[in-house]
């Protein structure tokens, strides 16, 4: 997995050639790196502003309310706003076994995870992606984000998504193709 460094980060913020420039460094780790690079680049004289998104579906959702034509802080105070408003999870298979929080994993069984935690171990996906979104679901929620990853099966979570629209009516579930690796699904519910 690949995490941008500081000097790359700082590089896009001279290659975009803007007075002012959002981050949204969507990876947990490099929230600070990309700090790190804003410090750099007000000493340059150009304004960095870091939007704290911790995952692909936090940077999701504050892409989704970026307004060009806004003042920038409040665009950049909305699109901070609805990053910490995902909270995110991730589907995804065992590739050694090992001791989790919920108990032993094989390889190629199913895992959910929430919070960095695993919280899910099967062999089949459906219930596995059924125990993170319950988990994920919270009062006020009405949207679900599937970024979909370059091992991810066409409609390999449909049924799952069919029931999860019948207890929760009203849920807007939104699918994405994000090719990303690692990561055949990556959940948000906002």
């Amino acid at each position: 997995r690949h995490r941008a460094s500081a000097g790359q980060l700082l590089a896009a913020v001279r290659a975009a050639g803007a007075p002012r420039v959002a981050l949204l460094p969507n990876d947990a780790d490099t929230v600070m790196v990309a700090m790190a690079a804003a410090d750099a680049a007000a000493r340059e004289g150009v304004v960095v502003d870091v939007v704290p998104s911790r995952t692909l579906v936090q940077g999701l959702a504050a892409l989704a309310v970026l307004d060009p034509a806004a003042d920038p802080d409040a665009a950049v105070a909305a699109m901070t706003e609805a990053a910490a408003a995902v909270r995110p999870g991730a589907l995804t298979r065992a590739e050694r076994a090992a001791e989790t929080q919920v108990g032993p994993v094989a390889p190629g069984q199913w895992i959910g995870i929430v919070d960095h935690a695993i919280v899910a171990v099967d062999d089949q996906l459906a219930p596995v992606a059924s125990r993170v979104l319950d988990l994920l679901w919270h009062d006020g929620a009405e949207v679900v984000t599937v970024l979909r990853g370059h091992d991810a099966r066409d409609d390999e979570l449909a049924g799952v998504l069919e029931e999860l629209a019948r207890r929760r009516p009203g849920v807007e579930v939104e699918q994405v193709e994000g090719g990303q690796p690692t990561y055949p699904y990556l959940l948000g519910v906002e």
